[in-house]
């Protein structure tokens, strides 16, 4: 793998708690490219989040850590329980077989992330059990633009609802099975279409927008908490967030 210098994504965003609009709608497409692209290939990566985005010296981004990526043929399904908690797919939790739309699910919990600073269903704890009942049973909440001063318009929210409901996997099952390209459903929206792409598409990187950041190496009242806390990022982001298995199922690092 090449030297990619500008580092992590989870530093940059660490650093200013949360990015505007655009800046994450830059890098969400990028990631929903990289994702195609992988899915056109049969691989399914599971484990998107910050700490596994770099980025180079112009803000442009590369996936890493494929150690629990797989390669699925045809309908085939994976079965393994691993990932990051936060990003976990509710295909994923019921232990049902998943396929390449846990993917799409984790962009639309990055691209949250990345707009008001910490995932869709954080409680606030460690309690993991909690936070899977809301993924598996709630909906995306969206902050207050008032009252909590995180702007968001309306077609990111649809973007992120779209990506973010269980519904998705039928959608990008039928789509695929209909000829459509792995994703093109997902970039084929009015928040994936905006001017973000421009750039992207003539090879522009984000560099006056970044300026020096590119330089260097469910709906719960405790989500509410949180977005009228600005500390809480940093204490989220005080450990790094690992992909995890549970002793009895597959290993992580051998994934089925």
């Amino acid at each position: 793998m090449r030297f990619v210098r500008g580092g992590e994504l989870f530093m940059h965003l660490r650093q200013v708690t949360r990015f505007p609009e655009e800046r994450a709608r830059f890098y969400t497409i990028q990631v929903a490219m990289a994702l195609g692209h992988l899915h056109s290939k049969h691989i399914i990566y599971r484990d998107l989040k910050p700490e596994n985005i770099l980025m180079d010296e112009d803000g442009y981004i590369c996936l890493t850590d494929f150690g629990l990526a797989k390669v699925l043929e045809g309908n085939q399904q994976a079965y393994s329980f691993c990932g990051t908690p936060d990003y976990l797919a509710p295909e994923i939790l019921v232990e049902r077989g998943h396929s390449f739309p846990v993917d799409w699910w984790a962009l639309g919990i990055l691209t949250y992330e990345m707009i008001v600073g910490f995932p869709p269903f954080y409680t606030g704890t460690q309690n993991n059990t909690k936070m899977y009942e809301l993924i598996k049973k709630k909906a995306v909440y969206f902050p207050d633009e008032q009252r909590h001063n995180i702007a968001m318009s309306e077609n990111c929210k649809n973007f992120i609802t779209r990506v973010s409901a269980p519904i998705i996997t039928t959608q990008l099952v039928l789509s695929v099975a209909s000829g459509e390209k792995p994703g093109q459903q997902i970039g084929n929206t009015r928040w994936t279409r905006g001017g973000a792409c421009s750039p992207l598409a003539r090879g522009v990187g984000p560099r006056k927008d970044l300026g020096e950041a590119r330089r260097g190496p469910g709906e719960t009242p405790a989500v509410e908490r949180h977005l009228r806390r600005e500390p809480v990022r940093l204490d989220l982001h005080a450990r790094r967030r690992a992909g995890v298995s549970y002793p009895g199922r597959k290993d992580a690092h051998d994934p089925e």
